[in-house]
């Protein structure tokens, strides 16, 4: 079994899960939430195009030990269009 300094490592985009209060945006939220309720050897940085200044959904960034989030200094409409460009 891996120590601590071997943990897996996972990015999540969670844009949509910041960006939209329902579809694409509930699902990736309810998805990131079920797979650290289930994963805590794994580490999960999440990140974000930069969030709207009034919240559309109330937590949308689950809170754990073996959670990390960063939001880029991009909007998601330029953080989305850096994904598929590159």
């Amino acid at each position: 079994m891996p120590g601590n300094s071997q943990r897996l490592r996972i990015g999540i985009d969670v844009t949509a899960a910041v960006t939209q209060g329902g579809g694409i945006g509930r699902y990736t939220r309810e998805l990131v939430r079920a797979l650290i309720r289930k994963d805590d050897s794994s580490y999960y940085i999440l990140f974000s195009g930069k969030a709207p200044k009034h919240a559309l959904v109330a937590d949308p960034i689950p809170e754990a030990s073996n959670v990390e989030y960063r939001e880029f200094w991009l909007s998601a409409k330029w953080l989305y269009r850096l994904w598929y460009r590159i």
